[in-house]
């Protein structure tokens, strides 16, 4: 074959490549004798010289892909193209290694008529799935798992194939023989998350071991095809297509390392499975629990691998094939004690075994018996039995507890650390209950005291547990299995937290549907009253916040922070509202090392940071804070004792550098609810350490003069005290304040910005003014110059910081003129949060007030705070930080309106979503609404805690929740046991 001549553009004049067949490309560099050929480094790689005057001419094995310059017909393209698919899918939980979230990848109709379409493993995932097939012809059909292999990276979707009208699908075929190193492949798939595109390259290796991930699922005991194609992300599930049409196997993953390396799971090996799927046929499943690898003979011979027995192999294989060597050994599997890492595997039942398919095959023939396994050990020779296990028994519950994600340890999983396939793994965990580092690959090994070897263990003790019982966890890594540590599950969630996901039943090898049931927890024992002292003799006490849904922009969470008692009398304690920062908190006070008791959320100050917390007194008697009379100027020594940890007191000297008021610097950490605006603040000079750690400044008699809150400043105890004196004997809040946010300047600062000397007249005598910053309000607008407030010059502003009228009279400087304004102040209690939604995976709520503050206006009262990975709403890209402003061309203005229109989506429809952003420009979204797993929940935040609405009626709850067991017949989808606060405070 006379090879083409074509120059590279990258190269100099006399750099050539020539192309042929096979996928070479031979680079030809020229010299003043000779022609040298280089060959890529992935086939063997050679070089030959050859005078420059001969011509070129060799022969290779004919390649209809390249010999037209591209694929060989049109048609053939054409209907590869109609019959593959991008699949959008979410994973709705997270599972066996696999976080909950949403993706696409690539399958392939390999049967049109019954409607299966082959993937990947891992992008049907063993864990509950929702998803969508896009065929050629932008039709688009709801498809759902119909066979889940359970070790290698396959599945079938199954799809309705009425619902396809325009393609014309009609499957394609698997290619029965195994391929060629030089093999041209051609990939049709959804590259980097685009249509199907094309990819041309060749096969580099033609047998391998499974590819090993550095995280979550990685196949085994099979072996892969490596091809010189660059792909990336979206791709997986993509036919790999020979000349003719037939797919040669299956892309599964790729080098992240900028290699241009695909792995493809070849498909020979996967042929009879899915020939037994497409007629209707079970399909058998064995395994041994025993990891083997394809070993070189030179690593075999390192093994114990004799001369005698290599010519015996080397005379019944290819010559330089690999062996099957024996590389983990579970150790509860039937191979324990039998096969040992190392061992090289000669026959199964007789049946000489070099590949994964001999030996799959033989294994699938005897589920359930005892094959007999011819092994070298050490060049000895051995015939072990071993019973071959069912592979379709795992992984058919998983269980939420709290917020942790847990099932049934995997057998991938297992073979990937080398352990015994046997415990509860953990697939994640979410605040406030952590495990670890939050991520997957843990291990519980005990609760509360007693070993759980599996899920029945840990469902068994899931019937006695309570709400607000806290739960001792033992748990290790799974690769660190010696290496045991704890912590404390608090089950305090307003919903319970506690469900069981199950698959329902279905023949074996094919895949259920999920089915979610809430578990009721028993009411909490009666507390017993300890004896305790007459008071506990100290005014600081330790707060802990947990958190469990998202409100305000806060995720779900555990706090901790000091607090201060500033009423002992009526259990008053005020803490940074970064410890406390909504009424969907569950609040727990330590007093001293003995005294443990509930709280409730009493008052937020909407603009200075803090909140008072309210407790039963009678539980933890308690002295009122000393209140210190120093006065608080700059450079006052003072000390500072903060707290590192919970346990530990320390002390420092400390000097007061600023008082007034301070804006904090968002930029230094903080969330803007948190961050004190107005706010009376008091800075100081200490080490950077110890201003990073909460405590009070104290005077010289140990009095409390201000209680420091890190990167935010000093909160003076007389400003709280004063606001606490207008609320003393308040049963709702009535005060207001002035909606802006306001700057002390220099009246010298003033004159510089161009204020006429008339206007100047109006602020003698004064050192500073206070200048607005940003507005809540049309009547103010940024850098007018507050001069006085019902006729009261403006000279401190914690004169001004509450209101008890709704409309005051100010008189502002604005651009040099004198301005009275009839200023509407906002009622205290209008800026917190009292109701949200959780629907689709979406957290939605009125706007909080640190979103109206910085936009001033907004579009809606329907704003999205969360997206939940892995949600509906995260598939259909409800962006977040967004407000609602119609559903499905009907108006959204507030709360009722939207969940009036929600409440009637019935079933898995969609919904056309209009979005404002924060930005103006408006959106629309195609919301697909799953009620199974993410219907429409309603929470009613109050002083008392969360309260679904509506609530739980009495016959929904079961007649045995009093002694706190769990009735096996209790099957709720969506009912959830209402709670609050005054659960824990009537007990």
């Amino acid at each position: 074959m006379i090879m083409t001549m074509e120059p590279l553009r990258f190269a100099s004049p006399c750099h050539y490549a020539l192309r042929g067949p096979n996928s070479l490309i031979l680079v030809a560099i020229i010299t003043s004798n000779a022609l040298m050929l280089t060959m890529p480094a992935f086939i063997n790689a050679r070089e030959c010289t050859m005078p420059c005057s001969l011509v070129i001419a060799m022969s290779f094995a004919q390649d209809p892909m390249l010999r037209a310059g591209g694929w060989p017909n049109a048609r053939v393209l054409e209907k590869a193209k109609e019959n593959v698919v991008v699949i959008k899918f979410i994973h709705m939980y997270p599972f066996d290694g696999e976080a909950a979230a949403s993706s696409e990848a690539t399958g392939f109709v390999i049967d049109a008529e019954q409607g299966f379409v082959l993937t990947n493993r891992h992008v049907a995932g063993p864990g509950p799935f929702w998803g969508w097939c896009i065929f050629h012809g932008q039709e688009e059909a709801p498809c759902r798992p119909f066979y889940i292999d359970p070790v290698h990276d396959f599945a079938v979707l199954k799809y309705e194939p009425s619902a396809v009208r325009a393609a014309s699908v009609d499957g394609l075929k698997l290619y029965p023989y195994r391929a060629t190193v030089g093999q041209s492949l051609l990939i049709l798939g959804n590259n980097a998350t685009e249509q199907i595109s094309e990819h041309y390259g060749c096969i580099t290796l033609a047998e391998r071991n499974a590819p090993e991930y550095a995280e979550g699922y990685s196949d085994f005991n099979i072996s892969y095809y490596q091809a010189n194609i660059n792909l990336s992300g979206g791709i997986s599930g993509s036919p790999a297509l020979s000349a003719d049409g037939a797919v040669v196997g299956i892309v599964s993953g790729i080098h992240t390392d900028g290699a241009n390396v695909c792995f493809i799971l070849p498909s020979v090996s996967i042929l009879k499975t899915i020939t037994r799927l497409l007629r209707g046929h079970d399909v058998p499943r064995g395994d041994i629990r025993c990891q083997f690898l394809l070993t070189p003979l030179y690593k075999c011979r390192a093994l114990g691998l004799g001369q005698e027995w290599e010519e015996k192999i080397q005379g019944t294989i290819a010559k330089g094939h690999d062996l099957l060597v024996a590389h983990r050994v579970l150790s509860d599997g039937p191979s324990c004690g039998h096969i040992r890492p190392g061992d090289i595997i000669i026959h199964v039942n007789k049946v000489f075994v070099c590949r994964f398919e001999e030996m799959a095959h033989v294994l699938n023939e005897n589920v359930g018996q005892t094959v007999w396994v011819g092994l070298l050990r050490q060049n000895e020779f051995r015939v072990v039995g071993v019973q071959v296990r069912n592979l379709y028994t795992i992984l058919e519950r998983l269980v939420q507890l709290g917020g942790i994600f847990c099932h049934d340890l995997s057998l991938t999983q297992a073979v990937r650390y080398g352990v015994r396939a046997e415990g509860v793994y953990v697939a994640e965990s979410r605040e406030p209950a952590v495990i670890g580092d939050g991520g997957c690959d843990y291990m519980i090994q005990k609760v509360n005291g007693q070993a759980v070897r599996n899920m029945d263990d840990l469902i068994s003790l899931m019937r006695t547990f309570r709400k607000g019982q806290r739960i001792t966890l033992l748990y290790a890594h799974i690769g660190r299995l010696h290496v045991r540590s704890s912590c404390v599950v608090v089950l305090d969630a307003p919903d319970g937290g506690v469900a069981v996901v199950s698959r329902l039943a279905a023949p074996a090898g094919l895949s259920g549907t999920w089915r979610k049931t809430r578990l009721f927890l028993g009411r909490p024992l009666p507390t017993i009253a300890a004896p305790r002292p007459a008071t506990t003799g100290s005014s600081i006490v330790h707060v802990e916040s947990r958190s469990h849904m998202h409100v305000d922009g806060f995720a779900p969470r555990a706090a901790r922070g000091l607090g201060v008692i500033i009423d002992g009398e009526r259990g008053l304690v005020l803490v940074a509202r970064s410890v406390v920062p909504h009424r969907a908190c569950h609040v727990t006070i330590t007093h001293g090392s003995f005294a443990e008791s509930e709280a409730r959320c009493w008052f937020f100050h909407p603009f200075q940071g803090y909140t008072i917390l309210q407790y039963d007194p009678a539980a933890a008697p308690t002295c009122s804070t000393n209140i210190s009379t120093l006065v608080l100027a700059k450079g006052v020594q003072a000390r500072f004792m903060y707290f590192p940890r919970p346990e530990q007191i320390m002390s420092d000297d400390a000097r007061i550098c600023s008082v007034g008021i301070t804006t904090p610097d968002p930029q230094r950490g903080g969330h803007l609810p948190c961050l004190p605006v107005n706010a009376d603040l008091v800075g100081m000079d200490a080490l950077s350490e110890v201003q990073a750690a909460q405590g009070v400044i104290t005077d010289a008699l140990g009095g409390i003069a201000a209680m420091w809150m890190p990167s935010v400043g000093g909160l003076r105890m007389a400003s709280v005290l004063s606001v606490l004196a207008r609320l003393r004997d308040r049963l709702a809040p009535a005060l207001y304040v002035i909606p802006a946010e306001v700057e002390r300047v220099s009246t010298h600062q003033v004159r510089n910005t161009g204020v006429s000397d008339e206007a100047m007249q109006a602020l003698q005598g004064r050192s500073h003014v206070f200048r607005v910053k940003q507005v809540l309000s049309a009547s103010l607008a940024e850098g007018d110059i507050l001069l006085d407030v019902d006729g009261r010059a403006c000279t401190e502003w914690a004169s001004f910081d509450l209101m008890e009228s709704h409309a005051v009279s100010v008189k502002v400087l604005r651009q040099s003129a004198e301005e009275d304004v009839e200023l509407r102040c906002h009622r205290m209690d209008g800026f917190e949060t009292t109701r949200c939604v959780q629907f689709c995976g979406a957290s939605i709520q009125p706007p909080p007030h640190a979103v109206r503050y910085g936009l001033g206006g907004v579009p809606s009262e329907v704003y999205i705070t969360h997206v939940e990975p892995g949600s509906p709403a995260d598939f259909c890209s409800l962006p977040p930080r967004a407000f609602i402003t119609s559903v499905d061309g009907a108006a959204v203005t507030d709360m009722d309106s939207f969940v009036g229109i929600v409440r009637r989506a019935t079933g898995d429809c969609a919904l056309r979503v209009t979005l404002t952003m924060l930005g103006s420009c408006d959106e629309v979204c195609v919301l697909k609404v799953h009620g199974e797993h993410y219907g429409l929940v309603e929470w009613e935040l109050t002083d008392s805690g969360c309260i679904r609405r509506p609530p739980v009626s009495a016959v929904d709850v079961p007649e045995n929740l009093d002694n706190g067991a769990l009735r096996d017949d209790v099957k709720l989808d969506i009912a959830i046991h209402s709670s609050s606060f005054s659960d824990y405070w009537n007990s």
